[in-house]
């Protein structure tokens, strides 16, 4: 039953990073044609977002639920094939502004200016929960 709570509490703490980012702060794609003739889509890195929310983002992504309670597949159109390269293309996408300083890379944040600091209006940072994979 323990298990059942800290479960609970890890998705819990990945949906409050989730609703923190929103759709802004989610990585974008980049499609591809595999040699089966399959669409593929390659994730690209957002190079403001620190690696400790990356890798919540991949455990979100792994663990998507595909399945009914009966192990059927859902219905409606299958996920997107999403993949990961070893040196991903980084996101265009700008950094969100007015979220947690720890939700921004520390090594990019320093090397903003202190007038791109200003724009992008850190607030605390937030616990994270230490989730061990």
């Amino acid at each position: 039953m323990a298990q059942r709570g800290e479960a609970k509490l890890i998705w819990e703490h990945l949906d409050s990073i989730l609703e923190t980012l929103g759709a802004g702060g989610m990585s974008s794609d980049e499609s591809e044609v595999d040699t089966d003739r399959r669409k593929v889509y390659f994730v690209k890195r957002v190079g403001w977002r620190p690696g400790v929310l990356t890798r919540r983002m991949m455990m979100i992504d792994r663990d998507r639920n595909v399945t009914t309670a009966y192990n059927n597949t859902k219905p409606g159109n299958p996920p997107r094939l999403r993949k990961r390269r070893t040196n991903p293309t980084e996101t265009t996408r700008n950094a969100l502004p007015g979220l947690p300083i720890n939700f921004y890379d520390p090594n990019w944040y320093h090397e903003l200016t202190d007038r791109q600091k200003k724009e992008i209006r850190a607030t605390p940072a937030v616990e994270l929960l230490e989730i061990i994979s």
